[in-house]
């Protein structure tokens, strides 16, 4: 490919990667002045670009790099992971580091290993790690840097929060510069691995370093590897492991010690419960030394493997790191294709609309801002391992150990060091082949506190690989269809926690015109809905397909979101990159996805709720369901309580308590609206959300196979339910798996999505939000007015509706009456009449104002017509009642409304405490009573009635 297309590339955003020079090098073109300008100056704008790699160019050439690619990142928003390595980079070159390190705010890894940087190129990067954010791993190895560039980098380290690791190897860091670098390891908190081989550090240098381990905590790993420290060194950097209770990874390879340094080492591992990996090896070392420093190495991993048993089976908590994404708006914006973007996924054009909810377990990779699939599995183990690595004082009490540490091995560069770890010390390993690391799994069955057993494994990669993702965000990502349709169903999974993603087309937004109208009302309904769920959740807004758009577009669409999205106020997470209440992306060519990403990770990071330290025995005892879930959808509560108490939870209300959380956090769904939901754990929120969707789906596009309808005879029944909302038998049995159809059913009915149709011979459902068509009457009778105001979620109506219709059904059963002797409901999408019993009519519809608001947010209402007077009383108990059932069930309690009556002899309406007040008739009777609807089964409530 030619230069001139890689910039095509990178102009459209098609690259993610891109790699020039080295061993990786996919070009056959050389870089040059002219084509390094040019690279800059498309980098400012791209907005693909995650990894940018130029190794090896020739000395001139990798100035100029340098300076034009530090100007061009100062903006760039993309680039995560930057390599530029063997480029003959000089000190003067690295001045514009310093501004792009201060204003980046996107970069975490960076290596500019193998140039020519000295202490006046550490100076620039200094000034600018210590205002950095974001970085969080840093090459400086083989620099030339001395003493006053570790005198410039001490000064950034001692108040710097973010850099995790830093190697600093074939330097010149010698003496002074120790003494600099020890007075910041004395006060930062966020550095846990340094490597610092062959620097020339003799004794005094290792004395001050020594001075620093007596004081610092967040060390876990340090090389010291090929510096002449001798006895004297290898003697106070083993008095300071006597004290230093962080480390646990040590390279004191090739220090210039004979075996008295290596005495001075043993003494100091036979105190040193930490240490879990040494390598120290010379010529002519001492046989019995060497299996006396072997032996405390074994001790400390058999220590740590008490302590992680001890863990898992304690009460200890620690935050769990863990949110629900819930991804919302109108049909067809890119929310399926913005988690895929999200997820480093190639754009699929064609993408089939979302049945339903489809749900997705994600986590962060510490390296690179990017998310991966992710499996609950063994997540106990992890958790506990977690734990371990955490430094408070009640974990020092319980002698849990301190952080363990595994090299990192980035993709485009590798530390000249690599650290295995065998049980044994001495063996001659090749540095630059690192091993993979290999410990045999140890089983145990460890005893909880209620005499059951839990059986895990202990092996060191899973502390390794705990401590990697100590700081990875674990996200349920819950992807709701746009279609309307859908919408009754997804109030009963919007949960009050977790953060809400509301996703809109900028396309559709841009001119004033009846699809701005529409746009804006799916917005103004998604805005109301999160409010009502979750009044205190955060909520980051994107515009997908936003390089359709112009700068004044975007400008001009964020005036009218502003408006619309006001009711959010206090929980949108605002654009401070672009200054704009919402985020611009587009999917196809990556455009500000990874703003998007850092931002969620970050608002996730800030959650309160996220941030709630979980018990262990929670995290076991979601252990033991994520096994069942292996082989069962979903369990019985009494069940669930007995698995609970096994893993050592106290009693059945800490079980109900943990159950919670997980729901809030999207791993399985148990709703606690009703004593029957509650009876149900639903360990796999797929299963359900699959299950609904083969019934609630848009008939238009959400086909069945034609030839399967053919076969088993069902066309008629199909177009009778997304015609008129009623479902055979026959087809609920050929959607459903025999064995999961009267779960199904049962659950639809408690959530009042679905309810008998007992109007012909055969067996039959409504399923109201299926009906489309709409419908304009004026019935006669006296009217009731139920005003939501400006907000009635679509679903309220249709719920009305399943639950009219039920108590038809349970009154026709209850008194013996034969099906002829009812009307057959005449039912629309917006309209409705039902007989409930002989001569009892009622008629229901959903009505808005022409008038609109300026968020085109039209006030709306439902209005029942009694046709008989003498019904109007028990009328308006059994709306009221039915739509306290529907609020608190299904709403959270969230809605608001009022109830206007009409005043038949005075031809006016008048509130409902008025009308009680006065006592007006035909309202106000012995059958307007009460009806107690909160956590009461449907039956239970249609009897009450």
């Amino acid at each position: 490919m030619s230069f001139r297309n890689v910039l095509e590339d990178l102009r459209k955003n098609y690259r993610t990667r891109l790699v020039i020079g080295g061993e990786d090098v996919e070009f056959e073109w050389d870089l040059d002045k002219y084509k390094v300008e040019n690279l800059a100056a498309v980098l400012k704008d791209t907005q693909s670009l995650e990894d940018l790699i130029i190794k090896r160019q020739a000395a001139p050439l990798g100035d100029s790099l340098a300076e034009n690619l530090s100007a061009a990142l100062v903006p760039n928003r993309s680039v995560v992971y930057l390599a530029l390595e063997a480029n003959s980079i000089s000190g003067e070159a690295l001045e514009g580091f310093s501004l792009m390190l201060q204003k980046n705010v996107v970069l975490v890894w960076l290596s500019l290993m193998n140039n020519q940087i000295s202490d006046e190129g550490c100076m620039h990067i200094a000034k600018g790690l210590g205002q950095n954010t974001g970085l969080k791993t840093l090459y400086l190895n083989e620099n030339h840097i001395g003493n006053e560039g570790m005198k410039y980098l001490s000064k950034a380290l001692k108040v710097n929060k973010t850099l995790q690791y830093l190697d600093l190897g074939n330097n010149h860091i010698s003496c002074s510069g120790s003494r600099h670098l020890a007075e910041s390891l004395k006060v930062n908190q966020s550095l846990s691995e340094l490597v610092l081989d062959n620097n020339s550090i003799l004794s005094d240098g290792a004395r001050h370093i020594a001075d620093a381990l007596m004081e610092n905590r967040t060390l876990t790993f340090l090389d010291l590897s090929r510096n002449n420290l001798g006895n004297a060194g290898a003697k106070v950097v083993a008095q300071a492991l006597k004290v230093n209770e962080g480390l646990v990874s040590l390279n004191l390879r090739d220090i210039s010690i004979t075996n008295e340094g290596d005495e001075y080492i043993a003494e100091a591992l036979s105190v040193n419960m930490e240490i879990t990996t040494l390598k120290v090896f010379h010529f002519g070392m001492n046989v019995i030394v060497n299996e006396a420093i072997d032996g405390y190495l074994r001790r400390n991993e058999e220590e740590k493997h008490k302590i992680f048993l001890s863990t898992l089976n304690g009460n200890q908590k620690a935050p769990w790191n863990r949110s629900r994404l819930m991804f919302v708006g109108q049909g067809g914006v890119g929310k399926s294709c913005t988690i895929r973007a999200l997820l480093g996924k190639d754009h699929v054009k064609e993408w089939d609309s979302t049945v339903g909810v489809e749900v997705s377990e994600v986590h962060s990779d510490f390296y690179k801002s990017t998310w991966k699939d992710y499996s609950i599995d063994d997540i106990a183990t992890k958790f506990a391992a977690n734990i371990m690595l955490r430094k408070t004082p009640s974990m020092k009490e319980s002698n849990a150990s301190q952080p363990l540490r595994k090299k990192k091995e980035p993709t485009a560069a590798k530390s000249n060091l690599q650290i295995s770890k065998p049980s044994s010390i001495g063996e001659d390993v090749e540095q630059e082949k690192p091993s993979p690391r290999k410990q045999k799994s140890k089983s145990t069955a460890v005893a909880d506190q209620s005499g059951g057993a839990v059986d895990r494994h202990f092996d060191w990669d899973s502390i390794l690989d705990a401590y990697d993702e100590r700081d990875a965000i674990k996200l349920s990502i819950w992807d709701f269809g746009g279609q309307k349709i859908f919408y009754a169903m997804h109030h009963i999974f919007m949960t009050e926690s977790g953060v809400y993603v509301l996703v809109f087309d900028v396309r559709k937004m841009k001119v004033a015109s009846e699809t701005r109208k529409k746009a804006s009302k799916f917005l103004s309904f998604w805005v109301r809905s999160i409010k009502l769920h979750a009044p205190l959740a955060p909520v980051l807004v994107i515009g997908t397909f936003s390089i359709e758009a112009s700068s004044a577009d975007l400008l001009q669409i964020d005036s009218l979101m502003k408006q619309i999205l006001s009711p959010l106020k206090k929980q949108l997470v605002f654009n401070d990159v672009d200054k704009l209440n919402y985020f611009p992306i587009d999917n196809p060519t990556y455009v500000g996805v990874n703003i998007v990403r850092q931002y969620l990770e970050q608002t996730v990071q800030k959650d309160s709720f996220a941030k709630d330290e979980v018990s262990i025995r929670w995290i076991v005892f979601l252990d033991e369901l994520m096994k069942r879930r292996q082989r069962e959808s979903f369990l019985y509560l009494a069940e669930t309580h007995k698995i609970g108490l096994s893993v050592g939870l106290s009693n059945r209300a800490e079980v109900d308590l943990a159950l919670s959380l997980f729901h809030e956090r999207g791993v399985l769904l148990h709703f606690c609206a009703t004593n029957a939901l509650r009876n149900i754990v639903i360990l796999e929120p797929q299963f359900l959300m699959e299950g609904l969707g083969k019934v609630i789906r848009d008939g238009e596009l959400h086909h069945f196979s034609e030839n399967e309808i053919r076969k088993h005879g069902l066309k008629d029944d199909i177009d009778t339910l997304y015609k008129s909302g009623v479902a055979s038998k026959d087809i609920l049995e050929f959607v459903w798996p025999h064995e999961h159809m009267n779960f199904f059913i049962d659950f639809m009915q408690r959530t009042m999505l679905l309810s008998e149709w007992n109007y012909d011979h055969e067996v039959q459902y409504l399923i109201p939000s299926l009906i489309l068509e709409k419908h304009s009457g004026n019935p006669d009778g006296v009217r009731m007015i139920l005003d939501f105001k400006q907000f009635l979620p679509v679903g309220v109506f249709q719920r009305l509706i399943c639950l009219l219709i039920a108590h038809s059904s349970s009154m026709r059963k209850k008194m013996g009456w034969e099906a002829q002797s009812l009307e057959v409901p005449e039912l629309f999408s917006n309209f409705a009449t039902v007989e409930i019993e002989p001569g009892f009519v009622l008629h229901l519809q959903e009505e808005f104002d022409d008038k609109e608001s300026d968020h085109g947010l039209a006030s709306q209402r439902i209005v029942v017509v009694v046709r008989d007077f003498q019904n109007a009383g028990k009328s308006l108990g059994i709306i009221q009642a039915m739509l306290r059932k529907v609020n608190y069930d299904a709403m959270r309690a969230g809605l608001k409304w009022t109830t206007l009556l009409e005043d038949p002899e005075h031809g006016r309406f008048v509130s409902y405490e008025e009308a009680l007040r006065t006592n007006m008739p035909p309202w106000c009777s012995s059958e307007m009573i009460e009806k107690e609807t909160r956590n009461v089964s449907i039956d239970a409530f249609l009897n009450s009635l």
